[in-house]
């Protein structure tokens, strides 16, 4: 009884250890998601506020973080 009682115990620790590797990495997944949506909002708001310079090129300020 104890042999399976630890047994278990051990599959147990194996899935939550499992688990926390998981959520290890959808947390950099999702960290590097919200860094390239804030890095494409940058550039949107650089493309809504142009300008046309006197010589007819676009100039477009891109916010730096």
């Amino acid at each position: 009884m104890d042999s399976r009682i630890d047994e278990a115990r051990s599959e147990i620790n194996d899935l939550r250890n499992e688990m926390r590797g998981g959520f290890a990495e959808l947390r950099a997944q999702i960290d590097e998601t919200n860094r390239r949506i804030e890095e494409t909002n940058r550039i949107v708001v650089g493309l809504a506020n142009h300008r046309h310079g006197t010589d007819g090129t676009t100039v477009f300020t891109i916010p730096q973080p």
